[in-house]
């Protein structure tokens, strides 16, 4: 599973849902709603037959105030309610009751609206009509800003977490959003005692300003923290709008919370799986690990790394040295062999802009000499074996202390190649046994920049500090350990 979101920019909202979500419009709360109660911070008032909500059988309506109306959507799933206004309104999520609806946040406001008719409890209305006596008690009404419960050990949650978010059941526009992305996140807590968990990705990598800043509560037992305040995406969020809960099954040690999003454009369904930074996944399928589990995670705290980094997934500086040592080649010697690596794209236009190619992909690499002195480097990867004629075919040629390869010609891709479109410098990683190179492509359909990183067959890449290839633990150390001397023309497999 490739878990790589490519979150649209053109996105100016999103719909986030109660911790229920949301489900389709039911005719049977279809109807007219008036405003019979409203409150905010220092006023409140009962009825204003101007101010109402049309539910219409199809899930839309319209939202009436005075003489002005605006297009919305509804949608009823459970007891939650959820009224969409678009991009300039937002929305807003509320519980049905028995023909009439609470919303504890809308805009700043409290507010009931009720069907032609209905008697809504005193409860619901601060208690503030004449006949409360011996109706039940109010529901307290959610507000934002609330500090963790007292006397509760925040020490479990309060540290960094690793993990991954997904989406599926996508409707609309977000059928071409990819699946899945590992995350870190961190609860931290302020000097007021506020709670702030922050989430970030590998698309979006700033700590602070990544794909979430929720202020969280939490339950009086501190077994599960809920939204009351904070952002998700491009969303504020309200009371319990995310819940997250400690998940029992694996012995309390992983937060799994999920949730739906609709707007205009579509729809679909999110999970977010997370274990706290510095433990193992080992109890965990193997599906269900973050990509970067490996080749990523698992170096990092080998190395000792006691903090998820700001950049999921990327080049990490690590300290320790390689437990195989390079053998003594010199001249041509030295290219002369299989090599083994990753590619990765990135920055495409055109064609290569639409996810359909892979943006990071294992490699294999081979510099092979010709009775006449000259050169061939070819490249596959795990889309493109040998078998049809791989990434890259290409003639080379080195500088006359074997320090730098350069092209002379051949292809790349579907593109033919010149003199020294593509240079290989030997030692660019600093540490003598590692090629880096890259560029820019470009061709009628399209263009992007890539990187390569090859490293001799053979050499194990346990506490390098850089990025592990993806089959690195479950295809490159068994071939090895099985005594394979060449890199095959098919990775992976």
């Amino acid at each position: 599973m490739k878990r790589t979101i490519a979150i649209s920019l053109a996105l100016v909202l999103i719909l986030l849902a109660s911790a229920c979500g949301i489900g389709e419009s039911n005719p049977d709360y279809a109807g007219t709603y008036t405003l019979v109660y409203e409150s905010g911070d220092d006023y409140s008032f009962f009825g204003d037959d101007d101010v109402r909500l049309e539910l219409h059988d199809d899930g839309k309506g319209l939202d009436i105030s005075d003489r002005e109306e605006w297009d919305l959507q509804w949608s009823v799933r459970g007891n939650t309610v959820t009224i969409h206004e678009g991009i300039l309104f937002g929305t807003y999520t509320g519980k049905m009751y028995d023909g009439f609806m609470v919303f504890a946040d809308w805009e700043d406001s409290y507010r009931v609206y009720a069907l032609d008719g209905v008697n809504v409890p005193d409860s619901f209305t601060d208690g503030n009509s004449p006949d409360s006596a011996d109706k039940p008690a109010a529901e307290p009404k959610p507000t934002a800003g609330i500090l963790p419960a007292e006397n509760v050990d925040l020490s479990w949650w309060t540290r960094d977490w690793y993990g991954w978010w997904q989406i599926s059941n996508a409707t609309g526009d977000y059928t071409e959003w990819y699946d899945s992305a590992d995350c870190g996140a961190s609860f931290e807590v302020a000097e007021d005692g506020s709670c702030t968990l922050y989430i970030w990705d590998k698309d979006w990598y700033d700590r602070y300003d990544g794909v979430a800043a929720i202020e969280v509560g939490f339950s009086k037992d501190g077994s599960s923290a809920y939204s009351t305040g904070g952002w998700f995406i491009f969303r504020e969020l309200g009371y319990a709008d995310i819940v997250i809960t400690r998940d029992a099954e694996n012995g309390g040690s992983t937060l799994v919370f999920s949730g739906h999003y609709v707007d205009t454009a579509g729809s679909f369904d999110f999970q977010f799986m997370l274990r706290p930074w510095g433990e193992r996944w080992d109890d965990v399928d193997a599906a269900d690990r973050p990509s970067y589990y490996h080749n990523w995670y698992l170096p990092l705290l080998e190395a000792g790394a006691k903090f998820c980094p700001d950049e999921i997934g990327l080049l990490i500086p690590v300290t320790g040295e390689t437990e195989d040592t390079e053998p003594e080649l010199t001249g041509l010697d030295w290219w002369a062999r299989d090599w083994y690596g990753w590619w990765q794209l990135s920055e495409g236009t055109g064609d290569y802009a639409n996810g359909y190619w892979n943006d990071f992909a294992d490699c294999g690499a081979s510099f092979e000499l010709a009775e006449d002195g000259s050169c061939i480097l070819s490249i596959w990867d795990e889309d493109w074996g040998m078998d049809i004629d791989g990434v890259g075919i290409m003639a080379m040629n080195f500088t006359e202390n074997y320090d730098s390869a350069y092209s002379v010609s051949g292809r790349f891709m579907f593109k033919e190649l010149g003199y020294s479109d593509i240079e290989i410098t030997r030692g660019s990683a600093g540490d003598g046994s590692t090629l880096i190179f890259g560029g820019h492509y470009e061709d009628e359909s399209g263009s992007f920049d890539y990187y390569f990183m090859l490293r001799p067959w053979g050499m194990r890449w346990d506490n390098v500090s850089y990025t592990l290839p993806k089959s690195y633990y479950d295809w490159y150390l068994p071939l090895l350990e099985a005594g394979a001397a060449h890199c095959p023309d098919t990775i992976g497999n």
